[in-house]
């Protein structure tokens, strides 16, 4: 890891010692939103089905505006084949 990397994370580590939290993070990101990234997410939220979930509060990476496309960030609900049975 370059030193310039190693700052960024030693700064990102103290910010989270001070209270940051994934939450806050993403409102914070989320202010920044286009309104490209704003019309993807509703997309992927009118195209969801039950097992994704996308935050009211979320973020875009725009793959291609010319192809139309991008990622958007959601949960993803999952169960291990043991779930519930371990004590």
């Amino acid at each position: 890891m370059s030193q310039t990397e190693i700052e960024k994370h030693e700064e990102l580590r103290r910010l989270i010692a001070a209270g940051l939290t994934f939450s806050k993070f993403m409102s914070v990101y989320a202010e920044s939103n286009t309104d490209y990234e704003k019309e993807l997410i509703a997309h992927a939220r009118e195209a969801s089905d039950y097992e994704i979930e996308i935050d009211d509060v979320t973020i875009a990476s725009v793959g291609d505006e010319k192809a139309r496309s991008g990622w958007v960030l959601a949960w993803v609900w999952t169960e291990l084949p043991d779930a519930g049975t371990k004590g």
